[in-house]
């Protein structure tokens, strides 16, 4: 089952000016719940095929558990202040708690939290925090938030027993928005920083060392003509701590995961639950790759260029 949310809600009239919105919630996808673009499950590029060199990107685990990547169950509960003259002002805040969503089979995670990696289940209940502030004026309007998740999972796949390992993610990001709701037309900008902080139990065999961070930026923007023809791009740097265990060596000899470079879409939607899309994704360092050598390519050989249908129903 991919990323999914069910949710009770009600609103409380305060004034004339003020509105509460209250609910509870149960997902199987940190982030999932939120109403903003700059998060894990909804930032772009928001799809990708299976053969684009974008999924080989290392990731934070909060990064990693988007979209049901990782089998989790959660329950929170989030509420929306709106306030001030034109109820120009959104607080927004959330609280959840995530655990092992158990399938079908003995490896609920056997590709790995990573993708890269053979780290197993969760160790209790991982929580969640996000807080989020947005002011309206006329057609704009501008979002600061933070959200931060803390994660203890097994070493192995198969025990719920052994070595415990660490990620906690903390972030940063941005929003900025102009909305022509008479024209259909709209223009955003998004900005999103994680920061994830390591650290490996005593006999793990997942990692090369005992702590470690990585880091993902992501700026990107977009615009909308009419709902029906669209150019987005942005810009993606990961960084940090070289850990060949845990990244692994086939692409730089240190496990490196420093990755950046750029992707540029053009999109269009014939009716309203179709699209389509051509995306371009260039690469200037890659996996701590930037230049080719006798065992190994440059960056560039990653670069991919996609042909993306979209459906909903």
């Amino acid at each position: 089952m991919d990323d999914s949310d069910i949710r009770w809600a009600h609103p409380w009239n305060l004034g004339p000016d003020q509105l509460l919105i209250t609910g509870v919630e149960v997902n199987n996808t940190p982030t999932e719940p939120d109403i903003y673009n700059t998060v894990p499950d909804w930032y772009a590029p928001f799809s990708s095929s299976k053969y684009s060199a974008i999924r080989q990107i290392p990731t934070t685990f909060i990064e990693g558990a988007h979209g049901a990547g990782y089998p989790l169950a959660g329950i929170g509960t989030y509420e929306a202040y709106i306030f001030g003259q034109d109820k120009a002002n959104w607080l927004y805040f959330e609280a959840d708690g995530y655990t092992n969503a158990d399938g079908i089979g003995v490896q609920p995670n056997s590709g790995g939290a990573f993708g890269y990696a053979n780290d197993g289940r969760m160790q209790g209940v991982a929580p969640y925090v996000r807080l989020a502030y947005q002011r309206d004026w006329g057609n704009w309007n501008w979002e600061v938030g933070t959200y931060g998740m803390w994660s203890r999972l097994y070493d192995s796949p198969n025990t719920k027993g052994g070595p415990v390992d660490s990620f906690d993610d903390y972030d940063l990001d941005s929003q900025l928005q102009w909305l022509d709701t008479a024209d259909n037309s709209n223009v955003t900008l998004h900005a999103d920083w994680i920061h994830e902080d390591q650290t490996f139990g005593p006999g793990t065999t997942l990692s090369s060392s005992t702590t470690g961070n990585l880091n993902s930026l992501n700026i990107n923007g977009s615009y909308w003509y009419h709902d029906h023809y669209g150019v987005s791009g942005g810009y993606l740097d990961t960084w940090g701590s070289a850990n060949p265990d845990l990244w692994g060596t086939s692409y730089s000899d240190n496990g490196s995961p420093d990755t950046n470079g750029e992707w540029i879409e053009a999109s269009y939607l014939p009716w309203w639950n179709t699209r389509f899309s051509l995306r371009y994704t260039m690469f200037n360092q890659f996996r701590g790759l930037t230049n080719s050598t006798a065992t190994s390519f440059g960056a560039s050989a990653y670069n991919t260029l996609e042909l993306l249908t979209w459906i909903s129903f």
